[in-house]
């Protein structure tokens, strides 16, 4: 019996925390991503090297780079109405951006750094 309790408890945690891993699409957010803007968002780690080559972007270019970083439930409402880019940290990760976000595709992901398999 402490067996079948035990198994139903990690099975109750794997729930939560699956649910608090992916967001929660809201449905009246429109995508709208065309406001002379760049606005990339993604995880926390590689956003140290995208601040920086937003910074020379802009400082190039002229237009505004805005890079939002950090867990997903901090930047996935705004990313829904205005994301020109998503990044992620892994292939893993990037792959459930695709899965849950109307407005990216597969087609359009482009690994930058590929690890090896082990």
């Amino acid at each position: 019996m402490r067996r079948y309790m035990v198994m139903a408890g990690l099975v109750l945690q794997m729930i939560g925390q699956s649910a608090i891993a992916s967001p929660q699409l809201n449905a009246s957010i429109t995508h709208q991503p065309k406001d002379r803007v760049v606005n990339i968002y993604g995880p926390g780690g590689p956003d140290t090297a995208l601040r920086r080559a937003a910074e020379a972007f802009s400082l190039k270019k002229g237009i505004s780079v805005n890079v939002v970083a950090g867990p997903e439930s901090r930047w996935t409402e705004q990313a829904q109405k205005n994301a020109d880019l998503i990044f992620g940290s892994s292939e893993q990760s990037m792959s459930a951006f695709i899965e849950n976000y109307p407005f990216t595709n597969n087609k359009d992901a482009e690994p930058v750094y590929l690890r090896r398999a082990t």
